[in-house]
């Protein structure tokens, strides 16, 4: 018994011996050398991009394997990852650039870009500026409402407007342009337009404004009621209110008005080009928002609430260069 336990053990080994010898290990293979990096290249090609009397903008063609490039002009180093930047400059002034680019501790020659001369300073606001009043104006007056839009005939808005209230509005339109001393060099899209008539609307007098292809606008979020004295009153003495679709019908003739408020939420004001020749402009004011109707009958105050009815106003005018007051 003993020797058949000592055979077994013989056999197992012998054949762990074979199998290993069978089943050598693999052979390690070196990974090949990295090949060195070729030389850096100079930039190339170097260029004024854009050429303005207070930025420039410079470029060149780069080496692929560049990090980063340095860019020398007059007192300013400035280091950036890619192939053009960006640089403030002095109006009226002549300026020599160059350009080496940067690989790890490696770095190439300075290349001499071409040469400029910044011209001068040109502010497209400058012809803006100045005091403006209104000399030919129109108004035009709609009810909005879920069913559509309507027209108000003017005759109709206008009798519930005191000619005082008119007159005090036109003197009110006149406003004065001019630039922000703080943004005198570095927007040329702002203005600040000082309006009296903002005032009439609980807004400041004084508001930032923008030009844009030749124009500029102002928009105004605002929060202002404007309630109808005299309430209660018939329908019939309140002449634009019977433009309002929901109250056309003879039926309501007699109604009494208990409140009518309009709430402004808005005001958008948009002037120009300039006629250069007549120093003249055009001028757009609209001002619009929700028109509050509570009648005598409760069933029609439901249906003027589900109507979503609004108002919106607008002024039209031809304004012309004045001057100083």
């Amino acid at each position: 018994m003993k020797m058949k336990s000592i055979y077994g053990w013989g056999l197992l080994l012998l054949l762990a011996t074979t199998a290993c010898k069978d089943d050598p290990a693999e052979p390690v293979v070196p990974e090949p050398p990295v090949p060195p990096l070729p030389a850096l290249a100079k930039p190339k090609n170097l260029s004024v991009a854009m050429e303005q009397a207070k930025m420039v903008v410079v470029m060149w063609e780069g080496d692929t394997t560049a990090t980063s490039y340095q860019v020398q002009l007059a007192d300013q180093l400035i280091e950036l990852e890619g192939t053009s930047c960006g640089v403030q400059v002095t109006e009226q002034t002549p300026y020599t650039w160059m350009v080496r680019a940067i690989r790890r501790a490696d770095t190439t020659d300075w290349v001499l870009g071409p040469g400029f001369t910044t011209p001068e300073y040109d502010d497209l606001r400058e012809e803006w500026i100045g005091y403006w009043g209104v000399d030919t104006w129109d108004l035009k007056v709609e009810i909005l409402s879920r069913i559509g839009t309507v027209n108000v005939p003017l005759d109709d808005f206008m009798a519930i407007l005191p000619q005082d209230v008119v007159d005090t509005f036109l003197e009110s339109a006149s406003f004065k342009l001019s630039i922000p001393v703080e943004e005198a060099e570095t927007d040329q899209e702002a203005l600040l337009i000082t309006f009296d008539l903002l005032e009439q609307f609980g807004l400041p007098a004084i508001a930032s404004i923008h030009l844009e292809d030749e124009m500029f606008w102002l928009e105004q979020y605002m929060q202002d009621t404007l309630s109808y004295p005299g309430t209660p009153v018939a329908l019939s003495e309140i002449p634009f209110l019977q433009s309002i679709p929901q109250l056309q019908n003879e039926s309501f003739a007699t109604m009494v008005i208990q409140k009518l408020q309009i709430v402004l939420t808005g005001l958008q004001l948009k002037a120009g080009p300039i006629n250069e020749a007549s120093d003249r402009m055009s001028f757009t004011g609209t001002l619009e928002g929700p028109i509050l109707i509570e009648t005598d009958q409760s069933m029609m105050n439901v249906t003027l609430g589900l109507a979503n009815l609004k108002m919106r106003v607008t002024f039209t005018s031809d304004v012309e260069r004045r001057p100083a007051p």
